[in-house]
């Protein structure tokens, strides 16, 4: 009933509600099994004498039995509960009735469609086998897999009866006579092309305009295996290398890579040539999670610009070092992010053990975090730490820390920030770094979308500088725009304590998200 005070300008609602009998289960009967012992049934349901039950329990009770059969091969069972109402005692009788039907054996596979792939690849990736029962939960993961491996447009997995109206009888858990059907496991695919080009122009301010291009084999041998080369050229970078890539390390479900480099990287105070190869291994803990590590042995050599009236010099060096790095990403958009998170922590060290003249170790973590407030605005929030550490020794130059620029603390040009030589001003880089980026980011007008940011942070010389207190702050605002291949981005980043002979902005042009 509604009541209504005019007075107070309020509404009232009162209820009024008549309980009924509560009704507990008094008895439990199973009718129509014959593979499975019934007290099996019994304990699968978690159902007992003297419980309270719903129609939602009689539900989850179908369930229960269900996924039993069809874990079993039975998948076509059919499973009905049913109760028997005693409303003058307050109980009820619970009837489970099974219509078994009869039970799928795997009696043949065909493999169709692979033209390239070897039969073997296929295999290796089934979860089941001839002989076994037919489990659709074992079907869905062997076709993901397939799918995994990279080389398949489409993969079908069929269950075909082998011969109409053909059906055995075996002896059941109680001595009674089960029906079983002989099926055929038809898994047939459609492989991908295996040679893929890629090739494009970029720019951006950091790195203005640059050529990237990419050439694989994606189904090298009919192994499964990758086989590529790359390369990427811009005004602070150039980068050529060869890879291959195994899923499996010998029977091993392992993601195995070998790689084959050429780097040569412009800094403002010195300039890397780096030659090497890398071999790296990656272990999927869960969906979203990830373990890898790897050896990397390179031979680098630094030409270091004139400092502090020091002419230029060149070194040459080996380095070797050993990494290991765990990654969890829940992100909806790899992109473009607006639900998950995504966490990264590695670690480097290089021991004179690993054929290295460099002797150091070398950490570097990050956490982004991306929340939707509400349908127009998302928070998004990202925590870069990096530290490292020469043994009696200064930390190399192609391991030291930059920051500043269109991914780290906009309102800085790229790599500006930190500590610099005293003669002519250019950044040196440091053995830590932090950075704190929070946006906020919202659309405007159809693919036009806005943020709003702060940005803080520092890179320290030594590791006994760091103070996470010691920082530089910058804010602004930027426009994105989604175009149908890529998100645009525009950011203006304003110093809030700015130096005497330091500008106050500075714009940033580029693709995707900062962060």
């Amino acid at each position: 009933m509604v009541r209504f005070e005019p007075r107070e300008r309020r509404a009232y609602i009162d209820l009024w509600l008549e309980e009924g009998t509560q009704f507990k289960v008094e008895n439990i009967r199973i009718q129509g099994v014959h593979f499975f012992e019934e007290n099996q049934i019994l304990s699968e349901l978690g159902i007992h004498p003297g419980d309270i039950i719903s129609t939602e329990g009689f539900n989850q009770a179908e369930l229960k039995i269900q996924e039993m059969y069809v874990q079993r091969g039975f998948n076509d069972a059919r499973v009905q509960s049913d109760v028997e109402i005693h409303p003058e005692k307050g109980i009820i009788d619970l009837v489970i009735e099974v219509e078994e039907n009869p039970q799928g054996i795997i009696e043949e596979i065909r493999i169709t469609g692979n033209l390239l792939t070897k039969k073997e690849v296929i295999q290796r990736e089934m979860k089941f086998k001839v002989g076994d029962v037919i489990n659709f939960l074992e079907i869905n993961e062997t076709r993901k897999k397939l799918y995994d491996l990279g080389v398949f447009e489409r993969v079908n997995i069929d269950v075909l009866p082998l011969d109409q109206g053909r059906e055995e009888a075996t002896e059941g858990s109680k001595n009674q006579v089960n029906r079983v059907r002989h099926c055929i496991m038809v898994i047939d695919v459609r492989e991908l092309r295996p040679y893929r080009l890629r090739y494009g122009l970029q720019y951006d301010t950091d790195y203005s305009f640059g050529v990237l291009a990419n050439l694989v084999d994606r189904n090298f041998l009919g192994n499964a295996h990758l086989l590529g080369a790359s390369i990427r050229l811009n005004r602070d970078e150039r980068d050529t290398r060869a890879f291959f890539r195994s899923p499996y390390f010998f029977s091993k479900k392992i993601n195995t890579e070998l790689f084959l480099f050429y780097n040569k990287t412009i800094k403002p105070s010195f300039t890397l040539d780096r030659t090497g190869f890398t071999l790296q291994q990656q272990i999927k803990i869960t969906e979203s999670s990830m373990i890898s590590y790897n050896y990397s042995f390179e031979r680098i050599n630094t030409l270091y610009a004139a400092l502090e009236g020091i002419q230029d010099f060149e070194t040459t060096d080996r380095i070797g070092t050993f990494s290991v790095a765990f990654t969890r990403d829940t992100r909806d958009d790899i992109l473009n992010a607006k639900r998950g998170m995504f966490l990264s922590q590695s670690i480097r060290y290089s021991p004179g053990l690993l054929g290295s003249e460099m002797h150091f170790i070398r950490y570097f973590g990050q956490y982004s975090a991306y929340k939707k407030l509400s349908d127009f605005l998302t928070y998004a929030s990202a925590l870069r730490l990096g530290l490292g550490k020469g043994f009696d020794e200064d930390l190399p130059p192609s391991e030291r820390f930059f920051a500043g620029g269109g991914t780290t603390i906009r309102g800085f040009k790229k790599d500006e920030l930190g500590p610099k030589d005293s003669t002519t001003e250019l950044p040196l880089g440091g053995d830590a770094v932090f950075i704190l980026n929070q946006e906020l980011r919202f659309p405007i007008f159809k693919t036009f979308g806005g943020v709003v940011f702060l940005d803080l942070g520092n890179v320290y010389p030594k590791i006994a500088d760091f103070d996470p207190f010691d920082i530089r702050k910058t804010a602004g605002f930027g426009l994105r725009l989604q175009t149908p291949f890529v998100l645009v981005r525009f950011d203006w980043g304003f110093k809030l304590n700015r130096k005497p002979g330091e500008t106050l902005s500075q714009i940033f042009f580029s693709i995707g998200q900062a962060f």
